[in-house]
């Protein structure tokens, strides 16, 4: 499955100094520079337009899935957010 797949991929984004963009837009021109654990899910970060924009991830999966999945995406900063909502998932 495709992190964009899942039920809870992030549809809305908050972004400092621009009106929030829509997901396709964040898709298309975001670039991905984070992600942590926050309670019961992970805060992504992207960079879009030069401004840095927030949204919540929330699956189901379970806290094992949230740990590992953060562990996998901490090398992919830098990388177009097209490139990281594509990236297969395992279950």
């Amino acid at each position: 499955m495709r992190l964009r797949d899942f039920p809870s991929w992030p549809t809305v984004w908050d972004c400092r100094g621009v009106s929030s963009p829509s997901a396709d837009d964040i898709s298309r021109d975001g670039v991905f520079l984070g992600i942590r654990l926050v309670s019961n899910g992970l805060s992504l970060a992207a960079q879009y337009k030069g401004e840095y924009c927030t949204a919540a991830f929330f699956p189901s999966e379970g806290a094992n899935f949230l740990r590992s999945l953060r562990d996998q995406l901490r090398s992919d900063k830098g990388r177009p957010m097209r490139d990281i909502e594509n990236i297969e998932i395992q279950l």
